[in-house]
């Protein structure tokens, strides 16, 4: 058995966070919700860059620019890749529709950039069987990861 210091163990501990801090630098999200129209009461963005995160809402003076744990951006790029989002289409919904409602996701992981928009649906709504149903499923996956990681889960929204 050999001594371990408590330099030596803080040592390693320090590595480690360094190196799930450089891991999550290789992640950019940025996220924006549109509420529609010309309200714009509901509209705000998020964007994350390694571990920092800079929230702008509608009708709020001041950006807020806040620090995340290396282990909860990595948790929310595991969520990126685990929802298969780099194989979405570009986009769903009523696209054709300009005043719709909008959520929109691109995400930088690995050098290759993805964005993918989320256009409210009319009053037919979205068969909930179709494989496009499944994709949209996928997309809030990530969604609600990046609201949760921005502090905004109470945020209000019009996606599906």
């Amino acid at each position: 058995m050999y001594p371990v210091s408590a330099l030596g163990v803080l040592w390693v501990v320090a590595m480690l966070a360094l190196a799930l801090d450089a891991r999550a630098q290789d992640l950019a999200v940025t996220a924006r919700h549109f509420g529609g129209g010309l309200d714009v009461r509901h509209d705000w963005s998020v964007q994350l860059v390694g571990t920092e995160v800079t929230i702008e809402r509608s009708g709020k003076s001041a950006r807020r620019v806040r620090r995340v744990r290396g282990r909860d951006v990595n948790a929310l790029k595991r969520s990126i890749e685990e929802s298969g989002f780099s194989h979405l289409h570009t986009r769903y919904g009523c696209f054709q529709c300009s005043d719709n409602p909008v959520c929109s996701l691109m995400v930088t992981l690995g050098g290759v950039t993805k964005e993918v928009r989320l256009y409210q649906y009319m009053s037919s709504g979205l068969p909930l069987s179709s494989p496009e149903a499944e994709d949209v499923r996928r997309f809030m996956t990530v969604w609600r990861a990046v609201k949760r990681l921005a502090g905004l889960s109470g945020a209000k929204e019009f996606c599906p």
